[in-house]
């Protein structure tokens, strides 16, 4: 069972602990709702020689593609020694500042000059006193292009570096999110009306008074405030909320932590759903009304699952009903994009494959359009299948007409939204086909398919239910193991000790979805490389374990995590439990022997792009061990909230 008492709540927001009367929005000076410049640059304070002289400098990390930075010229290990005809003159640690603030003083489409010295390496290759094209990739390779040429073939290089200074002028512009920005709601409009308490404001103002922060406390909350009047599609209502009034994100924390305990407790997939739901903040649709089995016999109860599955499925279509055929085709074909970049590299804004960047600003654009409650009231009428009093029905029935319960098959359809397949208790290896529902009353099934996760372009809507045994659920391809990807994707395994072996977005995951995961009874390992247990991009993600010893292991990205415009959340009610989350990607901060996480309770968005989603790592009970890389336990990251609630006394 589930416990309410919390011991550990971390989370990550952009927050600093500062004093409610200070960061009460009400209280903050109004300014008008102007645009914020966007330079389009990542960049840090280093020192620079230059005629002779030292100095202070702003070294350019990284541009943004398709930003003013980039427009103008700009490129990474530029350096900027002044701006706007003054040169920087003061210490290393105050000269982002020097550049910061005259930004900060314009508009968009206001110029400013920068000081800018570059390093320029001119190459030439010759072969017989002819210039070679390309001679970069040549040089990257020349055994190899040497091995392709001729015997006796010499080239000849040439290669200069001559650093120059000169001034820029850039025309700034917006954030690539700002085209589509929108004020947020003051807090009284947010959460649905409900007022969030603050318990700690009290020693928060003591401290404040303590150390003298009031005046910086209430220009940071000033500047943090402001960051809402110019919201992305993604943004939720629980970020700008926390950020106006930083000492209620406990008591978000604790409301978040209840209603997916209570959820998990009461071992609900509809109420699962609902919970995810409302982290993110949705106006839920009222469930569709759905008939009984009309009928006792196999053909009445494969007559009502092709029902569910239709009624579910239209309301995915209605989720879809803003884009035309060829946008759909392009999630088809390229949302993946999405995924394999984010893996590599978190910034997806400065991926130097142009053509995928387009790709991924496009699918992000795309998925703004797309209803994400019509995709839950999808996943709610799907879950109607594993309600047990159903599954109850359908054994007893089974059973009445005297059916061989140890068959393979004991029913089975095809239909236009995949095939639906009743099976018995025997030990069964379904892996020949993409069902869209599987209903197996038990054995120890090996599960190699879909396994309850929707198929893009195939079946939208895939539901598994396995009533008992020792399961392995093993997938060497990407989308599996309820998974909703472009749909909705339900699995539900009642009892045993069950194996769930994945790649990426597998076990409770979702793409522009809904996929649940939900496993009642055994000590269960779920091992998976990334995107996985609980990871939700899009849409809603919950993986809910009931009881037992479990395992859960993956490299980056998974076990709660709440990307842009998404929820993630994993319930491990009672058990000695273990969580890794790290070994297979280095930090990007380049620190020796640390890796990177994002996993295990980490809210995290697309920087410049996307705000991130809500994830809630909640373990109920028990002995447990929980290891992680950085950005995990409570991590938040552009505007993303993480919580991790443990409840054991170990």
């Amino acid at each position: 069972m589930c416990t309410k008492r919390l011991t550990a709540v971390l989370l990550g927001s952009l927050l600093a602990f500062a004093s409610p009367t200070a960061w009460a929005q009400d209280a903050l000076p109004t300014k008008p709702k102007t645009k914020k410049p966007f330079l389009g640059i990542q960049m840090e304070a280093t020192q620079a020689t230059w005629e002779d002289r030292d100095q202070a400098a702003i070294r350019i990390t990284a541009v943004i593609p398709d930003t003013a930075a980039a427009q103008a010229g700009l490129v990474a290990g530029d350096l900027i020694l002044g701006v706007d005809g003054q040169r920087f003159d003061m210490e290393q640690d105050k000269v982002l500042d020097a550049l910061l603030t005259p930004l900060r003083a314009r508009q968009p489409g206001d110029e400013i000059r920068l000081d800018i010295m570059h390093g320029q390496v001119d190459l030439s290759l010759t072969q017989d006193e002819k210039s070679l094209a390309d001679p970069d990739a040549i040089l990257g390779n020349l055994r190899g292009w040497l091995r392709s040429q001729p015997p006796g073939t010499q080239v000849e290089a040439r290669a200069s570096y001559q650093v120059s200074v000169r001034e820029i002028k850039v025309t700034l512009g917006l954030r690539p999110e700002a085209a589509g920005a929108h004020p947020m709601p003051p807090n009284a409009a947010l959460l649905g009306g409900r007022r969030l308490s603050a318990p700690f404001a009290p020693l928060l103002d003591e401290w404040s008074r303590q150390f003298d922060l009031q005046a910086g406390l209430a220009d940071l909350g000033q500047r943090l405030s402001a960051l809402h009047d110019q919201a992305d599609a993604f943004r939720l209502g629980s970020v700008a909320y926390v950020h106006r009034e930083p000492a209620a994100i406990h008591d978000l924390a604790l409301m978040a932590r209840d209603e997916l305990a209570s959820a998990a407790e009461r071992g609900s997939a509809v109420a699962l759903l609902a919970t995810a739901g409302a982290r993110l903040e949705l106006d839920l649709l009222p469930a569709t009304p759905l008939p009984d089995p009309a009928g006792h016999d196999i053909d009445a109860h494969l007559d009502w699952l092709e029902v569910v599955i239709t009624t579910a499925a239209d309301h995915v279509d209605r989720a879809f009903a803003a884009l035309n055929d060829e946008e759909r085709q392009f999630l088809l074909d390229h949302h993946l994009e999405l995924t394999q970049r984010f893996e590599e590299q978190i910034y997806i804004h400065t991926d130097e494959d142009r053509e995928r960047l387009r790709h991924n600003q496009r699918t992000i654009a795309l998925a703004a359009r797309v209803d994400r409650a019509q995709l839950l009231a999808a996943a709610q009428v799907a879950a109607r299948i594993l309600d047990p009093a159903y599954l109850t029905r359908l054994t007893q029935d089974l059973k009445a007409r005297g059916t061989d319960l140890t068959a393979s098959v004991l029913g089975s359809r095809e239909t236009p939204l995949g095939l639906i397949l009743l099976a018995g208790t025997g030990n069964n290896w379904q892996k020949s086909t993409d069902c869209a529902v599987i209903i197996d009353l038990g054995g120890d099934d090996l599960y190699t398919q879909n396994a309850g996760a929707s198929v893009p372009g195939k079946i939208p809507v895939a539901v598994l239910c396995d009533l008992g045994g020792d399961d392995a659920y093993e997938s060497t391809r990407v989308g599996t193991q309820g998974c909703g990807r472009l749909g909705v994707g339900l699995l539900m395994d009642q009892a045993g000790d069950d194996h769930y072996i994945g790649l990426r977005l597998s076990q409770g995951v979702s793409f522009l979805g809904v996929g649940l995961l939900l496993d009642r009874h055994g000590d269960d390992t779920y091992r998976a490389h990334a995107l996985a247990q609980g990871a939700g991009l899009f849409g809603a993600a919950v993986l809910a374990d009931l009881s037992g010893n479990d395992r859960y292991e993956a490299h980056v990205l998974a076990q709660a995590v709440g990307m842009a415009g998404g929820t993630g959340l994993l319930a491990d009610c009672s058990g000695d439990d273990t969580y890794y989350a790290k070994g297979t990607h280095p930090t990007g901060y380049g620190t020796m022997g640390i890796f990177e996480g994002w996993s295990q309770g980490c809210g995290v968005g697309f920087r410049t792009l996307a705000s991130g989603g809500f994830a809630l790592l909640h373990d109920g009970g028990g002995r447990d061990r929980m290891e992680s890389g950085n950005f995990c336990q409570g991590g938040g990251y552009y505007f993303g909230i993480g919580v991790v609630s443990a409840a054991g006394q170990d």
